[in-house]
């Protein structure tokens, strides 16, 4: 009766032990799943790029040019993924099969360290190893990298597995386990390369147990050769994907330890030293702060086992959990050790100084432990005060190293357990929350875990760290993951679609090297489609896009306008504009499945003086006026479509109910415009066709008269054509020009199109003048002019100073700039008309001072392109000074009577100059300006150069700031006799303790006629821009070296 009544308790016991690992393993699931239905697509960029690249490609996909434009990663996690390519599902769909495996594997890690907890700690019950399990599966990390489809929650299976192996051969070794465990290090680092330091730990561990005479050498030497076999495996699979996927890529070798020599050199340099110090205590104090009393607790009860091992006389006599605690040590300092390399060279951002995803797989045994220890026996008041102490030394460290840094960004996915600090502070003010956040935290542990009711008080404890674990994570996925999601699915969904309508095969992408050399908008949308090749093109090849194709290019890049002129915009992102050529039969198919290429403005934006307050929709409120003031959008030359959607409420008996217009300069000057009536409202008489050049300021209106209450539904206008009626939306200006043209001296005169798609439309002013001979040419063809003819030029697409040198300038007004070349004897027909002509390179400054709508701007400014400039001013009948600025110079002259001139340097095209008159009377000298040369020159100390001499090393600050871009610094130096003799290096700031080298991607020098040599250097600056630039030059020669300028060239 006894033993039935024993037999039916354990049975008992069991079974609630079968149903509490049931239930937390159904809680775990669900916390992984929770969020699949907002899961649809890749979010890291190239990380997540790069895994199902190489997966879609061995499924048969071609997303090889974009590829090559990203960095080198390994194919371990991908080889799990090409099965989901054969399902034929959706991209969407396969997302979430991505996601649902990585919650399998969650799952199955949870499994995993339960095995591990009951052979660590044997005499604790079942049910609390479940519950510690369950709870250091909960850490943020784990759950946050769940929800993206890479590698983190397969690492973290992975060493899960490795240490049960370990265990599992410390207590038994078997032949087969050796081998299985080699099979899993060398396919953990198949997965990613970083696990290398787990690997080499792993082997450590073999040749220990060795020594320990645990196992046999034919065994041990067994496994050294099955490891040996799959790392030859995976240097021939990972070459042969290389010449595969990335032959014609400089990217191959990033993420490939074997060719991260720069980052090992750098270790032992200042820089290297100091960053590793920081980065080390960051990482202490990121774990203290994340993993708490529990990580503390675990890392050092570890650390005692294994020194007092090594310690005592019991070496021989090493338990197996001593030996799964060596290797788990051994792996963490591994991984730590290979994270700090990466940060050698300086911080990039403040998340690099706590960066804990490269570590955070090899956690889950350290809290394991530590969750058993501190159930075994409370912390004691040593390591408590230990553990306050060390938090509060690290957090100082990492407060620092952030405060130097200044406003850094912080990626959340890489250190998920202090992300939401960082929300809305940096610096000290984050470090300062978390510290506090985990002193009242483990504050609060340590307080219940000395109380005397023990159950209430562990389960408290896991209740407090769950709940901080939780919204720790849960800050993570909503804050980037979420949003993430979120803003990609909406970029590329209505470009998906409008590709699939489309029935397109292959589109193009236009590369911005500055912009995003890794083309990672175009990767978004490749996961989306990836039956559709996307080809990759330099902005120089756009001309080589066949016909009928489709192509991409960023909005955020300087030359987009360039990129679009002449093109049909089918749809645009946030990020880019989907464009095909606007004759493509593209257009036909989209147009016959019903899709529509307006653009609506937004009229929560417009502006109106009739407008009903009191109804919601826009509707007018019956008095006389504007209903839609002009409300202004940038538009490339071309033929445009405008329609107004509106709906009668009430016409008061009117017939004619007031206008819609197209106009420029404030209203100012009508393009085109059309009645408001019965036959308008009807619906398909609705719509105005225009005509302009590139435009800054195309107005739409709506205006009516008194007593007609109308409600707007919708402005929207589509560019139908790519031809431009050439003076139809500047009238005045045009007529400016030609009847000056007729009524001094008429000859041929060529109309230079700024895009050689555009097609010039004469028409209107042949109506206007049925005797004059136009005809349009493009800027190459130039110099096939007749000498003896007029050039009109677009005043906003031409920089004026480009032909001053060849051509004299005859007028120059708001829209127009008319020039004929010199030396042709029509500037001077036009001088004895007494008409005032720009010769010498010279331009009268009140000219560039000339607004849009052709009246002189009063204020003292006009914008000039990158150069420098001589500025004459003829003052005599002026006494007093001027004073001249540019950006952050000055210049003053004293004006007497006399003729005065200034050289003044421009950096940045379109940049504002301006100057201040102070003279007897108010008198203004004539002002005007002529460009020398292209290039800023930098100031040096000395007008006549720096002297370096032998063996010596100066430093020159350059800029504070550079912005995206290609740039050319020109060194020009005098006393040379070898280039080799001279050793220039240009450097930006990440941090204000560290300077890194910028990125050269060419050098060439030349002589100049005076015997000086020019040095050119030519850098490529990134998204995002550089700050603090210096250059850093040494004299390696015998003989003193005069530097004797310093320029600086845009090229891009």
């Amino acid at each position: 009766m006894r033993a039935m009544k024993a037999g039916k308790k354990i049975h008992n016991i069991q079974r609630i032990d079968i149903m509490l690992i049931i239930a937390l393993n159904a809680i775990l699931l669900f916390f992984c799943l929770m969020h699949i239905k907002e899961l649809n697509q890749i979010i890291v960029i190239n990380d997540e790029f790069g895994y199902w690249s190489i997966a879609s490609s061995l499924a048969g996909k071609n997303w090889s040019e974009l590829i090559s434009n990203t960095p080198f990663y390994s194919f371990g996690y991908s080889i799990l993924l090409v099965p989901l390519y054969y399902l034929g599902i959706p991209s969407y769909t396969i997302y979430k099969a991505a996601i649902l495996f990585n919650a399998l594997i969650v799952v199955s890690g949870f499994a995993i360290s339960i095995i591990c907890g009951r052979r660590i700690f044997p005499m604790i019950d079942k049910k609390v190893i479940f519950i510690i399990c369950f709870l250091i599966n909960c850490y943020p990390n784990v759950l946050v990298q769940s929800q993206i489809a890479w590698t983190e929650s397969l690492l973290n299976f992975l060493f899960w597995s490795a240490v049960l192996i370990v265990l599992s051969i410390a207590e038994n070794p078997k032949l087969w386990k050796i081998i299985m465990f080699f099979v899993v290090l060398g396919y953990m680092y198949y997965v990613h390369q970083r696990t290398i330091g787990i690997v080499f730990s792993g082997a450590l561990i073999i040749i220990l147990l060795f020594i320990l005479k645990k196992i046999p050498m034919k065994k041990m030497l067994w496994g050294i050769i099955v490891l040996i076999i799959l790392f030859m495996i995976h240097i021939y699979v990972k070459g042969e994907l290389k010449s595969w996927l990335w032959s014609n890529s400089g990217l191959s070798n990033m993420n490939d330890f074997s060719n991260q020599t720069s980052l090992l050199s750098a270790v032992f340099s200042k820089v290297g030293l100091s960053s590793i110090f920081y980065g080390f205590f960051g990482r202490v104090f990121y774990f203290l702060v994340t993993g708490g009393i529990l990580w503390y607790c675990g890392i050092s009860h570890i650390i005692v086992d294994v020194l007092h091992t090594l310690k005592s006389s019991i070496i021989k006599i090493v338990t197996p959990v001593v030996i799964m605690e060596i290797f788990v040590l051994l792996s963490f300092l591994a991984t730590v050790a290979i994270g700090l390399t990466s940060v050698t060279q300086g911080f990039p951002r403040a998340d690099a100084v706590v960066y804990g995803r490269y570590i955070e797989n090899t956690i889950g045994p350290i809290l394991l432990i530590g969750c058993g220890v501190v159930y075994q026996r409370r912390p004691s008041i040593k390591q408590i005060l230990s553990y306050v102490l060390l938090i509060f030394l690290s957090s100082t460290i990492t407060t620092h190293i952030l405060q130097i840094m200044g406003d850094s960004t912080f990626v959340d996915l890489g250190s998920v357990g202090l992300a939401s600090f960082f929300e809305s502070a940096g610096g000290k003010e984050a470090v300062t929350k978390a510290l506090e956040y985990a002193l009242i935290l483990n504050g609060s542990v340590c307080i219940l875990l000395y109380s005397k009711r023990e159950k209430i008080a562990c389960l408290s404890v896991v209740a407090l760290f769950l709940g901080s674990w939780l919204y720790t994570g849960n800050y993570t996925y909503t804050h980037t993951i979420k949003y993430m999601q979120t803003i990609k699915i909406e970029a590329n969904e209505p470009i998906v679609d409008l590709l699939k309508k489309a029935n397109v095969t292959e589109i193009y992408y236009i590369k911005d090297e500055n912009l995003d050399p890794y083309c990672s908008n175009p990767k978004y949308l490749q996961y989306w489609i990836p039956d559709i090749t996307i080809h990759v093109i330099d902005p120089i090849d756009i001309d080589s896009i066949p016909e009928n194709s489709v192509w991409l290019c960023e909005k955020g890049s300087k030359n987009v306008q360039e990129w679009i002129k002449g093109a049909k915009i089918l749809k645009e992102s946030n990020e880019l504009f989907v464009c095909t050529q606007m004759d493509s039969q593209v257009i036909l198919v989209l147009k016959e499945l019903g899709e529509s290429f307006e653009k609506f403005l937004d009229l929560s934006m417009a502006e109106s003086e009739i407008w009903d307050a009191k109804e919601a929709d826009f509707l007018s409120n019956g008095e006389s006026g504007f209903l839609v003031e002009p409300y202004k959008v940038k538009l490339s030359a071309g033929t445009y479509s405008a329609k107004f959607n509106m709906e009668l409420i009430d016409s008061n008996g009117k017939k004619n109910m007031g206008k819609c217009s197209v106009t420029k300069n404030n209203g100012k000057e009508t393009i085109a415009e059309i009645k408001i009536d019965d036959e308008f409202l009807m619906g398909e008489n609705n719509q105005i066709q225009f005509s302009c050049m590139d435009s800054e300021d195309i107005e739409f209106n709506v205006e009516l008269k008194k007593g007609v209450i109308l409600k707007l539904n919708s402005i929207s206008y589509e560019k139908i054509a790519d031809n431009y009626a050439v003076g139809k939306d500047s009238v005045k200006d045009i007529q400016e020009v030609i009847n000056n043209i007729q009524n001094i001296d008429s000859k041929q005169i060529n109309y230079i199109s700024n895009s050689k798609d555009l097609e010039c439309d004469f028409s209107y002013l042949n109506e206007l003048y049925s005797d004059i001979n136009i005809k349009a040419i493009s800027k190459e063809d130039l110099e096939l002019v007749s000498n003896d003819a007029y050039i009109i030029l677009e005043r906003k697409n031409e920089d004026i100073f480009e032909y001053l040198d060849n051509y004299d300038c005859l007028i120059y007004n708001a829209f127009y700039i008319l020039i004929t070349a010199k030396d042709n004897g029509i500037a001077q027909v036009w001088k004895e008309s007494n008409h005032e002509v720009y010769t010498d390179g010279f331009i009268d400054i009140n000219m560039l001072k000339m607004r849009t709508d052709g009246t002189i701007c009063s204020d003292n400014i006009v914008s000039l392109n990158q150069g420098t400039y001589e500025i004459d001013l003829d003052s005599t009948n002026v006494e007093g000074n001027a004073e001249i600025y540019a950006d952050d110079k000055t210049a003053n002259i004293d004006l007497h009577f006399n003729k005065d001139k200034v050289q003044i340097s421009i950096r940045n095209n379109d940049q504002t100059i301006s100057w201040k008159i102070n003279s007897i009377g108010g008198k203004q000298p004539e002002i005007r300006i002529k460009r020398i040369n292209k290039k800023y020159q930098f100031d040096l100390a000395s007008d006549e150069g720096v002297i370096i001499d032998s063996g010596e090393e100066i430093e020159i600050p350059l800029l504070e700031g550079i912005d995206m871009g290609t740039y050319d610094f020109i060194f020009t130096v005098s006393n040379i006799i070898s280039i080799s003799d001279l050793e220039i290096e240009l450097y930006k700031k990440v941090d204000t303790i560290n300077d890194n080298l910028m990125n050269m991607i060419d050098k060439n020098q030349k002589k100049n006629e005076q015997g000086e040599v020019q040095l050119k250097y030519r850098y490529s600056v990134e998204k995002g821009g550089n700050r603090q630039i210096k250059c850093i030059i040494k004299n390696k020669s015998k003989k003193q070296i005069t530097l004797e300028n310093i320029q600086l060239v845009n090229i891009d």
